[in-house]
């Protein structure tokens, strides 16, 4: 008697220990193969000047924010990178740079207050908000873009009057800022992109004020 209730304990024990193991495996698992998103959406790209600024408003977010919490709520600390090349078209030289910039912003959560934070940045110095709905957050930020491209002051009288059209690159990644915890230990194949590097061309032209997307 004494035996066979020791080997039904044994079983017992062992049971369970094959069961927390698969708990286990699978809790990694998901957590290691959390689905991240996987292309942008875009929308109203336009570009907008007054008597001062040449203005870029977009609209962006990602096919799957569920993905993107997932991947938030289990560490990862991720920055959207918008790149802004502006060119005037020459015809019979090569296209003459006019300015580059560079726009970052931060995505973050907080398990302590159960925030997601979103950095943008906005004229005289980045702004940080903060929601614990991360769709609601993105409806304030990344889909209400609005960044300067070049100051007019920048661009001659002669150009502005001139029939010249400028060509305007928008690149757009979104990317890990720093390696996820749960790849700390194990950094050699991983890929800091998140979703792949998309980009984008627009025409603006001063004499005729109306920008063409392609």
């Amino acid at each position: 008697m004494k035996f066979t209730k020791l080997l039904c304990n044994f079983r017992k024990v062992w049971l369970r220990s094959i069961l927390l193991a698969a708990c286990l495996l699978c809790s990694s698992f998901s957590v290691v193969n959390a689905a991240p998103p996987q292309s942008f959406v875009l929308e109203n790209m336009l570009l907008r000047a007054d008597a001062s600024t040449l203005m870029l408003n977009f609209s962006v977010s990602v096919d799957d924010e569920d993905g993107l919490r997932d991947l938030l709520k289990d560490g990862a600390n991720l920055e959207l990178t918008l790149n802004i090349a502006m060119q005037r078209q020459r015809s019979w030289w090569m296209n003459a740079d006019v300015t580059e910039l560079v726009y970052v912003s931060f995505l973050r959560h907080n398990p302590l207050t159960r925030e997601f934070t979103i950095t943008m940045p906005r004229t005289g110095g980045d702004v940080t908000l903060k929601d614990r709905n991360l769709t609601r957050l993105i409806h304030k930020t990344w889909r209400t873009y609005a960044v300067p491209v070049v100051a007019m002051s920048q661009l001659s009288d002669a150009e502005k009057k001139s029939s010249d059209t400028f060509s305007i690159k928008v690149s757009l990644s979104l990317r890990h800022s720093e390696v996820p915890p749960w790849l700390e230990k194990s950094p050699a194949f991983w890929s800091s992109d998140v979703v792949p590097k998309v980009s984008y061309t627009l025409e603006y032209s001063p004499h005729s004020q109306v920008p063409q997307g392609k």
